[in-house]
């Protein structure tokens, strides 16, 4: 579900950036997001049926409804950002998940993260947050 994942991603943080919010600060819908994913995949092994029901828990993580997902996803701002996330993949050749990218130059390897608090610590640093 990476591309579901991107786009939950994506709308927390255009959300947390309309709220003046960083993914340090406890409300941040992407560390609501990222957190929840996280503990689904690494401390509980959660399976999600389909992409319907992997977006629906980010959604419900953040608190926010399918109608504002969409509407945030439809954002110039939103399309941008995945259109760099994508652009990022393709020009790293990563072809399995979970690896995340950074600005574009840093690599982050989830075999290599404690956990959710730990991910973030390290995305804030390579973005000099």
């Amino acid at each position: 579900f990476s591309a579901q994942a991107s786009e939950v991603l994506a709308v927390a943080v255009s959300i947390d950036e309309e709220r003046n919010l960083t993914s340090k600060d406890i409300e941040s819908y992407f560390r609501r997001a990222s957190n929840a994913y996280f503990d689904a995949f690494f401390k509980t092994q959660k399976h999600f049926k389909n992409k319907e029901s992997f977006i629906a828990f980010g959604l419900d993580a953040m608190e926010i409804s399918q109608t504002k997902f969409e509407t945030q996803l439809r954002h110039k701002e939103v399309q941008e950002k995945l259109k760099a996330w994508q652009d990022s993949i393709a020009q790293t050749g990563i072809q399995s998940v979970p690896s995340f990218i950074v600005n574009g130059k840093y690599l982050i390897l989830m075999d290599k993260v404690k956990d959710s608090e730990d991910f973030i610590y390290k995305i804030n640093y390579l973005l000099g947050i």
